[in-house]
């Protein structure tokens, strides 16, 4: 009996995604930890008005950083097809213009940052517009760091790639915690995000460069057009999915008062330990669908299996949110004032689920190359954002106003998966 589970055991762990899940679960969940490392000490050594700012800030560079993050699903998809196709000329070409593109995007927005600092300062109450500036740097590394992170996915090199995930909150955590100690408070935590970005780019570009030495480089002209039409799509699906996850951040720090945001802030960060727990299926998901669509493999199987991984362990998290919050906010952020967000954090667990099934819908139609959703994940994303300003009276308003748009948008997406006729827009293969 105990032979016959060895077995089945072992040919599940083979499956492809499950055996790459484990792997990004592997480096993510350490990652993760050592985030909740670096959030445990941040609660506990800065005042709640400076983690409003900090969420706030962080926010604005996740929001502001995701043209340059979109390239993630472009890079995989178009090198994956360069490698199975065992053009690895065009690849190195691939790379090295993904480079120069986003270094020249991290300036440009970081430019359009600094020229509109007044209204930034003002909206989010900030203090000084050193804050900006650190949120520049932050911003230029993150954009940078997508880059090798979505070659080496598309090599299938999950266990590369959670190691650079690692190393990132290595040096967020140590370096943090040196900087606060000394008392460089807000200053040295952005440092810190800086450097903890920087090295997982230098490091993987360095793995990169050994791939590609005495590999000539080939033009990649004819693709080019392909490329943009999919970049642009693939860019305003990514803006507006990561839109759910920071705006309502954004216009809370807006609406309330800075302690009320660090409070929220503390709230998302430990609703988000839902998402979190699947982010590592929902990583290995894009590439492997990806290579199977290049193969011209179905998708279907692969893609309900992931659904299914997704699906579970959101709703036994979300139960146990909203059965015992208390527990959870004193566990991750030392209880305090933060238990006045127990009674939400059920509720955001929800949206946080919502968000993990939203993204596996995603990652299954733009595998596919499809961008036509771009049409709906924005109109969902603009309903939440109408939807804050315009009835942002409680806390919980705000969480339901999000809940909806998002099931909205999930409701959508189902119904173009099962009548795929009606998708009328998709980028050229």
């Amino acid at each position: 009996m105990l032979i016959i589970i060895w077995e089945k055991s072992k040919k599940i762990f083979k499956h492809e995604l499950i055996n790459a899940s484990f792997y990004m679960f592997i480096g993510g969940s350490f990652a993760g930890f050592l985030n909740f490392l670096f959030n445990f000490f941040l609660t506990r050594h800065i005042s709640y008005s400076d983690y409003g700012i900090y969420s706030a800030l962080i926010a604005l560079v996740g929001l502001v950083s995701v043209p340059g993050q979109a390239l993630t699903p472009t890079i995989i998809s178009f090198s994956g097809e360069y490698f199975s196709k065992n053009e690895v000329g065009k690849a190195k070409e691939f790379y090295r213009q993904s480079v120069i593109y986003v270094f020249i995007l991290s300036i440009l927005f970081s430019v359009l940052l600094l020229l509109f600092s007044n209204f930034f300062i003002s909206f989010f109450n900030l203090q000084s517009i050193w804050y900006l500036i650190l949120a520049c740097f932050i911003m230029t590394a993150t954009f940078l760091s997508v880059i090798p992170g979505g070659y080496l996915q598309s090599l299938l090199r999950f266990k590369l790639f959670s190691s650079l995930t690692v190393i990132n909150s290595i040096f967020k955590l140590i370096l943090g915690m040196i900087f606060i100690l000394i008392g460089f408070n807000l200053y040295g935590i952005f440092g810190a995000l800086f450097i903890g970005a920087i090295v997982p780019f230098l490091v993987g570009d360095f793995f990169l460069r050994k791939l590609f030495f005495n590999i000539k480089k080939l033009q990649i002209k004819d693709y080019l057009k392909t490329i943009t039409h999919y970049s642009l799509g693939a860019c305003i699906i990514c803006i507006s999915i990561t839109s759910f996850t920071t705006s309502d951040i954004l216009l809370v720090k807006h609406y309330f008062s800075s302690d009320v945001a660090g409070l929220y802030g503390g709230l998302t960060v430990v609703g988000k330990i839902v998402y979190y727990i699947v982010v590592p299926i929902i990583g290995a998901l894009f590439p492997i669908l990806v290579n199977k669509f290049h193969k011209g493999e179905r998708l279907l199987k692969t893609f309900i299996l992931a659904f299914i991984l997704v699906l579970i362990p959101s709703i036994f998290i979300t139960l146990a949110y909203f059965i015992i919050p208390d527990f959870f906010l004193t566990i991750f952020l030392g209880g305090r004032k933060y238990l006045e967000m127990a009674k939400f954090l059920g509720w955001y667990g929800l949206y946080s689920s919502l968000f993990g099934v939203a993204n596996v819908l995603v990652n299954y139609f733009l595998s596919k190359k499809i961008i036509s959703i771009a049409y709906f994940t924005v109109s969902a994303a603009m309903l939440q954002i109408i939807g804050i300003i315009f009835f942002h009276t409680t806390i919980l308003n705000i969480i339901i106003i999000s809940i909806s748009s998002l099931s909205l948008l999930i409701l959508m997406l189902l119904i173009f998966l099962i009548y795929p006729k009606f998708i009328i827009l998709q980028a050229a293969n």
